[in-house]
Order: structure tokens, then sequence, then C-alpha cells
């Protein structure tokens, strides 16, 4: 059965490579959540285990995910490319995807809890990322 689990050299090199990135452009606060979850939606899970580890520091556009002023949101009455969170949440849940968020600030708190409305208090699985070893 040990063999299903990683290797603990896995999860260090892991937390190096993410501890390496950085972010860069954008120009207001908010991301492309959606954008993301639509991209994970297109790819081909061949595997039953399907999950979704998503790490992020800030909310999706939009005034309905976040408690920033609109100065910092470009697109703070709507979301830039139409997509919409009922539908790509709903083809996560069919799909079977499970679907980690790790927290790295309260900035999400808002989006989370509106994912969880949108799709049910199962849809985000939350993981602190203060602490790196909750990958465990």
């Amino acid at each position: 059965m040990d063999s299903y689990f990683p290797q603990a050299s896995f999860f260090t090199e892991f937390e190096r490579f993410v501890g390496s990135l950085a972010a860069k452009g954008g120009g207001d606060a908010p991301e492309d959540v959606l954008g993301g979850l639509e991209s994970t939606l297109d790819l081909s899970w061949s595997s039953k285990n399907r999950i979704l580890f998503h790490i992020g520091d800030s909310p999706q556009h939009g005034e309905r995910f976040h408690n920033f002023s609109a100065s910092r949101d470009k697109y703070y009455s709507s979301e830039p490319r139409g997509l919409a969170a009922e539908c790509l949440l709903s083809q996560i849940k069919s799909t079977k995807i499970v679907y980690y968020f790790g927290k790295i600030n309260d900035t999400t708190d808002k989006m989370i809890n509106e994912f969880k409305s949108i799709g049910g208090e199962d849809i985000v699985n939350l993981a602190d990322m203060k602490n790196p070893s909750n990958l465990v």
C-alpha cells in the first residue's frame, strides 16, 4: 500500500518548486480563476483518481468573489470571458474531480465561500498553505 504514496523527497521537491515560483503581470489584484478551472476540465482525465490542487493568493474577478474595491479589479462587474462559476463547478462535480484549494491568505475566503454556496460544501477542500506539511 505504501507504494501508492509519494516518497518524502517528492514533497520536498514540490515545496522547493512551488517556493521558486513568482507571479508577474496582470495589473490588478484578482485572477482568472474560472479560466483555470475551465482549462482543467479540458484535460483528458484518463484515471479514475482526479485531483485538482489549486494554490492561490488572489480570488476570481468580480465583486461576487472578493472584497476589493472596483479600482483593484478591471472586471469588477463582469467575468472577462463570460464564464459562469455555476457551470464550471457543476462540471467539476460531474467529472468527479476532487478540488483542493491551497489557501495562502484571506483574500480568497469570499471566493471559496461563493464556490461552496454554488456547488455545495463538499465542492472545495481547503488546505492551509501557511504550513507546507499540510500537503502530506
